[in-house]
């Protein structure tokens, strides 16, 4: 094979394959270097937060028994290390200036004479603590005493200090540094990086990236030799408090690798691990908030804040100039609300999406707390794109949820609002009570936004609930001046389930239809049973309803489109088999309906989903354990097996708090957290729900799956499936290499250019030659066979011919195209090319196949 670019806007490939002797000219491979060597580390993520780092990978952790003396793991709520709530540090107190040492070591662990010692570091302002921590680097046997010491550094209240009055090597207070502490232990000078060299019994310090001490030597005792331990001390009479996370000792001399090892490669389902985080797991370590994403009519992405605090929430996270904006919101509202003191429940408890209409308006709602007392339920609104808000009231109580796009719907104006406030009655049922049940409709009037109030709009008194914390799909969509929208309600009867309703809102006359019922979702009176409903293209409304207690979904269908009211077909089983429920019947165990309609008009769900042990997970106590699920529905079609994403931590009790969202191109994109009763147990805030947080997205309809980074979200990557395709198997660092992710690159060294194993709709990183199509012979012919994508109107296929190898011929008067069978569903179809001169009119006869992309596609 051999690629050539043909000049102009155009990339062009060409596979030459010669029909008689396997001719097949191949291309140089690129070259990838090594990670450094990692010796020793500890990132923390393995610890339980409030222990001690404990064995291993560390030999000794010495408290001497003090009460003031303490090696913590703590949970970085305040994101002091600028990687999430959810990163862990270690905590490096010594309150008392009297005997005793506070040491965590690692003793002959390793036999380096050339190494780099690198981690962060914070040092709080804290004038209780102003002593130092040392830092030491031990030879010969590894132990503390002085004759081992082949390097001691130390940290004293935001300094290095140096030896013989030279200048202290300040890092300064309650700053997030990185520190490399490059050693040389051997007899001879080592160069290294670009034009450094760290002389015999000498070391460098860099301070995030900078290089501060070329000649550094303090406290040194031990010889030439191999250095085999670390060591973190307060000694007898001083004291420090110190943050530490990424503690990492490379073989060599490498300042500025990368203390997150090659994270392992990422297969589905995602299993998650106790004590364990996901950037530890997955190597996800995202630059956006980990929420549920909303789309503008350009497809760039707006997320709104949150912590593990499922409280707080004060800015949406937009892509913009390769790089994520912070668009506050919280000045708005403390402009409108002097007194306002916090948000309630704000980061997905009560919905936190963002909704764009046909006029790219955007709307958020707001719950907040008051100095004084109370509520406040906001609709924030903007027409910049989320620049400024614009403030408006809603209701002093209850909870709202909002019209999201999850399919076909339109918004041509403000999304459709539902409010539920809780009534005076109580329901006997423990998963249910009574709720006063609104509905509002904001319009657009003389370009202002218009927001009745909810007490014209009533609909009954038997809602259950609106509870959004887990699933969230759509509870209504709008068409044509339609909006149909569906719900739960609480009952006194006998019945086999929740009762779900249906009725449309119609805008012309601003009038009410009646209930509609669609079906009883069991088990009966379970607020956890709320459904959801899409559009597909056609306008054909589809619901799926909730369940609980291992009980399963049902699904229908309207009879008519955009007509809630002209039949729907009975209630199917989503998925009935594998669990038993607690009503001892055998059901689908499903909770928390998330449901879109993608382009084609196939539903995609995701899920909590009940399930025995099996080969996927087998919990160390109990039985079964709660997977996040997927399935889908093709037009037409039926429901997919269950497909879990996402294996929890730990049997029993799990919940992902998940939402589903769909963008502009079809793409899926869910979001979730992990929630167990034993993560409860540990943390010490009650509002702490939001761990393990991440994005999945899935660009080709839910086959594959992979956690979301920033080029999903850059509009640079979204105008092609070709850079879709470049996206989902190359990494942002390999992107920038065109010896790795050009077109011409090939990085599987097997000769075959990235361009045509696109077109081929092969993986880049296998190799393929087994793969390629190769000709045959039908007839005294030469005929080639090969899968032609259908999703890419900038990419060509041409067959040449030769009788030469040096004037090649194609088109109808030399070859000729026939299609075998066309795949849709899979995107390609099989093509047959013909030589139309035969073996007999010329016995030296090659054909080649040229593959050219515009890149105005």
């Amino acid at each position: 094979m051999r690629w050539a670019g043909s000049g102009g806007s155009r990339a062009a490939g060409i596979l030459r394959i010669a029909g008689l002797s396997g001719l097949l000219l191949a291309a140089s491979a690129a070259l990838v270097a090594a990670e450094p060597d990692i010796l020793f580390q500890d990132r923390f993520n393995g610890t339980p937060v409030g222990a001690s780092p404990g064995v291993p990978p560390w030999t000794n952790v010495n408290a001497d028994n003090h009460p003031d003396h303490e090696s913590t793991v703590r949970r970085d709520t305040e994101n002091l290390f600028g990687r999430g709530s959810e990163n862990r540090y270690l905590e490096f107190r010594d309150a008392s200036d009297g005997n005793g040492s506070l040491q965590v070591t690692a003793i002959d662990v390793f036999a380096e004479e050339v190494l780099t010692l690198s981690f962060h570091v914070y040092e709080p302002d804290d004038p209780a603590y102003n002593n130092q921590l040392t830092v030491q680097l031990l030879a010969g046997s590894g132990t503390r005493s002085n004759a081992n010491r082949a390097q001691v550094f130390r940290f004293n209240n935001g300094v290095i200090p140096q030896p013989d009055g030279a200048p202290a090597i300040d890092y300064g207070l309650e700053i997030p540094r990185r520190i490399d502490l490059v050693v040389n232990n051997s007899a001879a000078a080592v160069p290294y990086g670009d034009g450094e060299s760290v002389a015999s019994g000498r070391a460098h310090v860099w301070v995030d990236g900078d290089l501060r001490e070329t000649d550094y030597s303090f406290a040194r005792e031990a010889g030439t030799g191999p250095v085999r331990s670390v060591d973190f001390s307060a000694f007898s009479n001083h004291n420090q408090r110190i943050f530490l996370d990424d503690i990492t000792v490379f073989r060599g001399a490498v300042p500025g690798a990368d203390l997150a090892p090659p994270p392992p490669e990422v297969t589905f389902p995602l299993a998650l691990e106790p004590n364990r985080e996901v950037d530890e797991l997955f190597g996800y370590r995202p630059d956006y908030t980990q929420n549920v994403p909303s789309f503008d009519s350009r497809n760039r992405p707006y997320i709104r804040s949150r912590t593990v605090d499922f409280n707080h929430t004060s800015f949406v996270h937009t892509w913009r100039d390769q790089g994520w904006d912070e668009r506050d919101f919280l000045g708005a509202i403390r402009a409108a609300y002097p007194d306002f003191a916090s948000v309630y429940r704000g980061a997905g408890w009560i919905g936190s999406r963002v909704v764009f209409d046909s006029e790219d308006r955007a709307y958020t709602i707001v719950n907040i707390q008051l100095t004084g007392g109370g509520h406040r339920n906001l609709l924030l609104y903007s027409e910049d794109y989320g620049e400024s808000w614009e403030v408006h009231w809603l209701s002093n109580g209850g909870v709202f949820a909002m019209e999201h796009i999850a399919g076909h719907n339109e918004l041509d104006g403000p999304p459709f609002l539902l409010l539920s406030r809780r009534s005076a009655g109580d329901h006997p049922g423990d998963w249910a009570s009574y709720h006063e049940f609104y509905f509002i409709q904001p319009r657009i009037e003389d370009g202002q936004l218009v927001v009745p109030g909810y007490t014209e709009n009533p609909i009954n008194n038997n809602l259950i609930s609106l509870g959004q914390h887990s699933g969230g799909a759509s509870f209504s969509a709008t068409r044509d001046g339609k909006t149909h929208f569906v719900w739960v309600e609480a009952t006194e009867e006998e019945v086999p389930g929740t009762p779900t309703y249906v009725a449309t809102y119609d805008h012309a006359s601003r009038s009410l239809g009646e209930p509609e019922f669609l079906a009883y979702a069991p088990p009966a009176n379970n607020s956890h049973n709320r459904p959801g409903i899409v559009m597909d293209s056609e306008g054909y409304l589809h619901v799926v309803t909730g369940s609980h207690h291992g009980e399963n979904f049902y699904y229908t269908r309207s009879l008519a489109p955009n007509d809630a009211y002209s039949g729907w077909t009975d209630p199917e089983p989503v998925w009935d088999t594998g669990w038993t429920a607690i009503s001892g019947e055998e059901r689908g165990g499903q909770t928390y309906v998330a449901l879109v309609c993608d382009p084609d008009d196939t539903l995609h769900l995701a899920f909590r989903h009940w399930r025995d042990a099996d080969e996927l997970f087998t919990p160390s106590s109990g039985s079964y354990y709660a997977a996040l699920a997927y399935q889908r529905k093709p037009k037409g079609g039926e429901w997919s097996e269950p497909r879990p994403l996402v294996l929890p931590e730990r049997g029993r009790y799990s919940v992902y708090y998940h939402k589903l969202a769909i963008d502009r191109l079809g793409r899926l994109f869910l979001s979730f957290s992990y929630f167990d009763w034993e993560l409860h147990e540990q943390v010490t805030d009650p509002n702490e729900r939001y761990w393990r947080r991440m994005v999945l997205v899935s660009g080709d309809g839910g086959d594959t799956w992979k956690p979301a980074d920033n080029r999903d979200f850059d509009d640079r990557w979204l105008d092609t499936p070709y850079h879709g395709w470049l996206r989902h198997h190359f990494s942002d660092t390999e992107l920038e290499s065109v010896a790795v992710s050009g077109p011409a690159a090939s990085p599987a060294e097997d000769g075959i250019a990235n361009l045509l194993k696109y077109a081929l709709r092969l993986n880049p990183y296998d190799p393929s030659a087994h793969r390629l199509p190769v000709p045959a012979m039908e007839e005294g012919r030469l005929s080639l066979y090969l899968d032609r994508r259908l999703d890419d109107p900038g990419l060509s296929y041409r067959v040449e011919v030769s009788d030469d190898l040096e004037n090649w011929f194609s088109g109808p008067s030399h070859t000729e195209e026939e299609a075998v069978s066309r795949h849709e569903e899979d995107g390609y179809e099989r093509v047959r090319f013909r030589d139309l001169s035969g073996y007999d009119e010329s016995p030296r006869r090659f054909m080649r196949l040229r593959v050219e992309r515009s890149e105005g596609f």
